[in-house]
């Protein structure tokens, strides 16, 4: 801020000469570094030909927001002593979707320095690095091809990574309103939108689409901004639940907003919500992929579906999101519905590359290869990410994104016929079997535009009769996720079994992968436990009677989990979540309990005030007792909030007491009821108040402090 002069002169507007320099000098620094800024971020305007038409349009919207320079009418600027006169006019045809100035900022204020060089690795092995020929029989190898993320180092930075450094996000909500997601599951969905807005940032973009037996676009893709969030609040607290179900319209209109974007943030994602059945809609929006959007099937964005309730088309819904590579969740409780979205949006947060090809070639061509190799082929993909480019000879898997601390491992068999080889020569030892080739993008431009990764598996042959080294020890983690994708492979097979009604052949595969798991080495049986629960939680799921419940969707969940290594986020021991998944999910779980001992409080409370107005006291004290001991019984990380609730339960016994219920304590209890219901705040709580938004507590902290000061005079 300027001041005015201290003398007695008057102050004048008028520039002197001086001052005008200095002004221009600014003027020019600040362009040349405007200049900087675009000439780093040159791919957010891939369309722009000529650097000088985008200083125009950048100039024009800067003198439409009246910040810069409001009194020039032309203005100059330097680019490697090259001088272009721009007039400053508004030009409506030149003005983009959003405003490019927020653009630069957007991304100079996302400060992930995720180097994915570094980050990121590419791995091929299998159970030995040896193999030896057999001649009775053939033998199947088992080979993993892993692509794996660093993690951050702490919590810390995890929580720095959520608040300053995660990629921006478009993020399309499309919402089934049909007539059967009335009630409570709409109210979920609705509470749980909300809450999402909240996490969101001033530079993520949302847009809420409704469908039932039409798709209505409530809202295109707006920043969730201070200006933006209470309209975004609005919108979804208007939504009603009427008609039909129409899922193809709700994603076509979804499509339609992606493809026609202008500016785009670096991860987008569409979460789609239905309860309901569209035969076949999962091959109408394959088609309209290659068809209509075909511009987006290459695209870099992922399909996450929450389905609801027992009704619902869950192998629809798990197509759906295999369409581009994403997550299938299903809704068994409506209260589950923000436990779910907390875990997908976590994965948004953490993503680190996308667009990331990894190529397989069988090294069949190779001189050795065809020797020792020659007849050997691929008898296995496990999963449904292996594409075939070249059967026995290369084939491809394609993931949109990939989080920041994970592993992604794929497998596949080799079945080697029985062979007999005498001898070999010294350099014929080491074959090389294959190689594997990764490219990715970053969501951080910082470091380069893509990166390529690539790996060889070799394998030292011996003859049968040869000694091998015992040193050679069986690699833990190959076995491990050998035996996921196994067991994930039998409960498909059980869950094929039960829709044929043969349950009791589905049985036998799933007890059969038991045994073979309980024959795993030492090292990995810790973590086979978890695959383990799953395989005996499936077993109960493909029994008749909870088949045609619930069942057949939880088994689907669980083999798609595995299959594809996706958390499932009620799991408190998920071994597939990202470092930024397991934290949001831990914070959101210790939000939940913390809300639902404060309503069972303020229902306590309720409750004994009822009861007080029948003279029944004594019941009443007994109903806070019980809130209070569950208080006692929580979660560490809420102790100090709930202390404040559990001040109030107290208070409200002795509000309650015959002799004090019958003053002012009726009132009293009302209004804390009333408070934690609502949160509401209670300004004389100072600062012990649970829901005082900021400026309240400034405002009441101001007062305090001014009555602090009236009682000092005094």
């Amino acid at each position: 801020m300027q001041r005015r002069p201290q003398n007695n002169q008057k102050f004048k507007p008028q520039q002197t000469q001086q001052q005008q320099q200095q002004c221009q000098q600014q003027e020019r620094q600040h362009f040349q570094e405007l200049l900087s800024q675009i000439n780093v971020q040159q791919q957010f305007h891939p369309n722009l030909n000529q650097q000088h038409q985008h200083f125009l349009e950048l100039l024009s919207q800067i003198n439409d927001q009246q910040q810069f320079h409001p009194n020039l009418n032309q203005q100059q600027f330097y680019n490697n002593q090259q001088v272009f006169s721009l007039p400053f006019q508004i030009s409506q045809e030149m003005q983009q979707e959003d405003n490019i100035q927020e653009v630069v900022k957007s991304k100079q204020n996302n400060k992930n320095s995720y180097d994915l060089e570094k980050g990121l690795s590419l791995d091929v092995k299998t159970f030995q690095k040896h193999f030896q020929f057999n001649n009775s029989q053939d033998q199947t190898i088992p080979i993993m091809v892993s692509v794996k993320t660093l993690e951050q180092t702490s919590d810390m930075e995890i929580q720095s990574n959520l608040l300053e450094g995660r990629p921006n996000l478009d993020l399309i909500c499309v919402i089934d309103n049909s007539g059967s997601m009335d009630g409570e599951k709409i109210e979920n969905v609705k509470n749980t939108i909300l809450q999402l807005i909240d996490m969101l940032n001033d530079h993520d973009r949302l847009s809420i689409i409704t469908f039932n037996s039409y798709a209505k676009q409530l809202c295109g893709l707006r920043k969730v901004n201070k200006d933006n969030k209470e309209n975004l609040q609005k919108i979804t607290k208007s939504i009603q639940a009427d008609g039909g179900t129409n899922i193809t319209s709700g994603l076509q209109t979804a499509f339609s907003i992606l493809q026609n974007r202008k500016q785009r943030n670096s991860v987008s994602s569409v979460f789609l919500l239905s309860d309901g059945q569209d035969n076949n809609s999962d091959s109408r929006i394959r088609n309209l992929l290659q068809t209509t959007y075909q511009q987006l099937q290459e695209e870099c964005f992922t399909i996450h579906s929450f389905g609801f309730g027992n009704d619902h088309d869950g192998p629809l819904m798990q197509r759906i999101a295999q369409i581009k590579d994403g997550s299938f969740y299903y809704v068994e409780r409506n209260d589950q519905v923000d436990e779910f979205f907390i875990d997908a949006l976590g994965g948004l947060f953490s993503v680190v590359a996308q667009d990331i090809n990894i190529s397989i070639k069988i090294n069949r061509r190779d001189e050795m290869f065809q020797k020792f190799f020659k007849n050997s082929y691929v008898s296995k993909t496990y999963g449904p990410m292996w594409k075939v480019v070249n059967k026995n000879e290369e084939y491809t898997i394609k993931i949109n994104q990939i989080f920041q601390g994970v592993s992604k491992d794929f497998i596949f068999e080799m079945t080697v016929p029985k062979s007999d080889f005498k001898d070999f020569q010294d350099f014929e030892r080491n074959l090389g079997v294959l190689n594997v080739q990764l490219t990715a993008i970053p969501t951080n431009s910082e470091y380069t535009t893509q990166i390529l990764k690539e790996n060889n598996l070799v394998l030292t042959l011996f003859t049968q009769n040869e000694k091998i080294a015992q040193d050679s020890e069986i690699n833990d983690n190959v076995e491990f996720n050998y035996i996921r994708v196994k067991a994930a492979q039998a409960m498909e097979d059980a869950i094929k079994y039960a829709d044929r009604n043969q349950y009791q052949e589905g049985q036998a595969v799933l007890s059969d992968m038991l045994k073979k798991i309980e024959k795993s080495h030492p090292n990995n049986q810790a973590r086979l436990q978890v695959i383990k629960e799953d395989l005996f939680l499936c077993q109960k799921n493909v029994q008749p009677q909870q088949y045609q419940n619930q069942g057949r969707f939880m088994a689907q969940q669980q083999c798609n989990n595995n299959f594809q290594q996706q958390s499932y986020a009620i799991r408190s021991n998920d071994i597939y979540q990202a470092p930024m998944q397991r934290k949001m999910n831990s914070d959101i779980n210790e939000n939940v309990e913390f809300n639902y001992l404060r309503v069972k409080a303020a229902q306590a409370m309720e409750e004994s005030i009822q009861l007080a107005n029948k003279n029944q006291y004594q019941k009443g004290q007994v109903i806070l007792q019980d809130i209070i001991k569950k208080i006692e019984n929580s979660h560490p990380n809420n102790s100090e909030k709930l202390s404040i609730i559990k001040e109030d339960l107290i208070q409200c016994q002795q509000n309650i007491s015959p002799q004090q219920y019958k003053l002012q304590g009726q009132y009293q209890a009302q209004q804390q009821c009333n408070n934690h219901f609502n949160q509401q705040s209670y300004a004389i709580r100072g600062n012990k108040d649970l829901y005082q938004a900021p400026k309240q507590k400034q405002m009441v902290s101001q007062l305090q402090f001014k009555k602090k000061q009236s009682q000092n005079k005094k």
